[in-house]
């Protein structure tokens, strides 16, 4: 609480304040785009090859895929039916 106060004292404001340093530019909206073409076209590239052909580092197009584009990697699994009797035949 002290810090809030403290905070507002001095900025006039409890929001942050703007960040410096240098900007992200692998998250940009050219490589989100270019990204999203590429799913596009063939949604079964692994992101190897993907990061190859856009010369995008795996980590960066893995956060765009996930955060940008909410896309996750999922496995399919086939599961059996269950049936009436199935819980009969079991005990």
């Amino acid at each position: 609480m002290k810090r809030l106060i403290e905070k507002f004292r001095n900025f006039g404001s409890i929001g942050d304040a703007k960040h410096t340093g240098r900007p992200k530019t692998t998250c940009s909206n050219v490589n989100v785009e270019a990204v999203r073409e590429s799913v596009a076209e063939n949604p079964r590239t692994p992101i190897r090859r993907r990061e190859q052909e856009l010369q995008i580092t795996k980590i960066s197009l893995q956060r765009i895929l996930t955060k940008d584009m909410c896309l996750h990697a999922y496995k399919i699994q086939l599961v059996q039916q269950l049936k009436l009797n199935d819980h009969a035949q079991r005990r």
